[in-house]
């Protein structure tokens, strides 16, 4: 696009004439600003023959200060719609200053044959704005996680001011952890080919809770963006247009494969992953009754670490705990979690008690088969003295595995 001004002058009178092209289609715009730089009246605008008006006048003024120089314009704009092909010319604007005629110089516009038109704001905002679905695995094992990463990306010729979530995803047959982003960062990518920015929007780890062909349904925003315009400013610059436009993912399919029935526990309880196992003792937790005991059951690695029971505590009879496992999960995405079971023991006499060695079992999807692992063995020793509270230690006997 180029800029045409046309300038006619008398001594620190200029009075111009702009267009953006003096070549047009027959089904453009042509979009015409007579400006002068003093505060003249009695402006006259051409007969604009061979157009009609299709907007304006648009009078504006703008007068700035600077280093003690004044500056000051007053402007008229059009907007023309051709009528006829060829050379067209557009006579001579007027205006009165110091009760001086000034007129604008005559300029040649050609029409030509239809070209084509420029596509409409919205869709040039959608065609710059992207929103992907990223998937950690497309094939995989019925209740084995997976990440789900939703990315807003956005070309470099336009800017996003802001977006609204239309609906939350849908995770259907699927259990959900949401991982929630604490900041929007910008980062530097390709899409296509091409350069882009991208912010992550949403990561979630999900579960299949069902086998075959699911379905990630879509996610929906309402994105409020600046796109430029063939429109310049009084320097030059392109001006932006403000537009609201709706931006989906595309659907994702995942295949689920069941687990397999060959060497299934008959004590599996669903544990999906990789896992570590142990079982640890925590001796005196409390000054005032050091005969109190904290077992602890852990299960750390990669896995669908809320969906599976874990293993009961295989305590002494004279050994009883205060309340039932206390469980806490730790989830950061699908590569790091952890999970524990406090129990608080309480020995009934001051003797040795041994904790035997419980196990457990899970799915390996990356071996493909089931795998166990069993604890080590532990001998709690309650010590009591004449005139001393009791008090305890822990030895640990190694299970072979």
């Amino acid at each position: 696009m180029l800029l045409s001004i046309a300038t006619a002058s008398a001594q620190d009178v200029s009075f111009n004439t702009i267009v953006e092209n003096k070549k047009i289609g027959i089904n453009e715009l042509l979009y015409i600003e007579f400006k002068i730089n003093q505060d003249y009246n009695d402006f006259k605008a051409p007969d604009f023959e061979g157009f009609v008006i299709h907007s304006g006048p648009n009078k504006s003024t703008s007068a700035s200060l600077a280093n003690g120089k004044k500056t000051y314009s007053k402007s008229f704009k059009y907007a023309l719609t051709p009528i006829k092909k060829g050379e067209i010319k557009i006579g001579e604007a007027e205006a009165t200053f110091n009760e001086k005629v000034y007129k604008s110089p005559l300029l040649k516009i050609t029409v030509t044959d239809s070209v084509a038109t420029a596509k409409p704001i919205n869709e040039i905002a959608s065609e710059k704005i992207h929103l992907i679905t990223e998937v950690s695995k497309n094939s995989l094992y019925l209740n084995e996680g997976f990440n789900v990463t939703h990315k807003l990306y956005v070309s470099q010729d336009i800017s996003v001011k802001n977006w609204k979530m239309l609906d939350s995803p849908k995770f259907i047959n699927f259990w959900s952890e949401d991982m929630d982003e604490k900041e929007f960062k910008v980062h530097e990518g390709t899409y296509q080919g091409e350069p882009y920015r991208y912010v992550i929007l949403k990561r979630t780890v999900l579960y299949p809770q069902k086998t075959g062909k699911l379905n990630i349904e879509p996610l929906s925003l309402n994105v409020s963006s600046a796109v430029p315009t063939k429109r310049r400013d009084i320097f030059g610059r392109f001006i932006p247009e403000d537009v609201n436009v709706i931006i989906t993912s595309k659907s994702t399919t995942i295949d689920v494969k069941p687990l397999p029935l060959q060497g299934k526990p008959d004590d599996f309880t669903g544990a999906v992953g990789i896992f570590d196992f142990t079982v640890k003792a925590n001796k005196g937790i409390a000054p005032n009754l050091p005969k109190l005991f904290e077992v602890i059951i852990e299960v750390e690695g990669i896995g669908n670490v809320s969906l599976f029971d874990l293993p009961n505590l295989n305590l002494p009879n004279n050994v009883k705990t205060l309340y039932e496992p206390e469980n806490t999960v730790s989830i950061n995405d699908i590569s790091a979690f952890k999970r524990n079971a406090y129990s608080i023991a309480v020995p009934a006499y001051n003797k040795k008690y041994t904790i035997a060695p419980i196990s457990f079992n899970y799915f390996n999807p990356k071996t493909e088969r089931y795998e166990r692992k069993t604890s080590d063995e532990f001998v709690i020793e309650v010590i009591s003295r004449e005139g001393e509270k009791a008090q305890g230690k822990i030895s640990t006997k190694k299970k072979n595995h």
